[in-house]
């Protein structure tokens, strides 16, 4: 597992020095959603290179795009997403 270092950026600053529970809440549970989402990519790429290159019948490309389908998302989306923490192995992965 890919240790994950975030540089939260944030124009609101007043609500985090002020400590709005609910503000602050609401960042860790949006924070919280994405480090389980990349989690979930590098699990799926795992299990992909798992897969014997002679039973694999599919690009890693489809087979994250039918991934990410499921979760209701895309490539794009999580292409914006890595390369907001810089995690360069993902981000070879997601655009190779």
């Amino acid at each position: 597992i890919t240790e994950f270092s975030f540089e939260y950026k944030d124009s609101r600053k007043e609500d985090i020095l002020q400590g709005n529970p609910l503000i602050l809440l609401a960042r860790s549970a949006d924070l919280i959603k994405k480090v389980n989402f990349l989690r979930s990519i590098e699990e799926t790429l795992d299990n992909y290179y798992k897969i014997p290159k002679s039973q694999q019948n599919t690009s890693l490309k489809i087979y994250l795009e039918e991934y990410l389908k499921t979760q209701g998302s895309s490539l794009k989306e999580a292409l914006s997403l890595v390369q907001q923490i810089g995690d360069r192995r993902l981000l070879w992965s997601l655009e190779n």
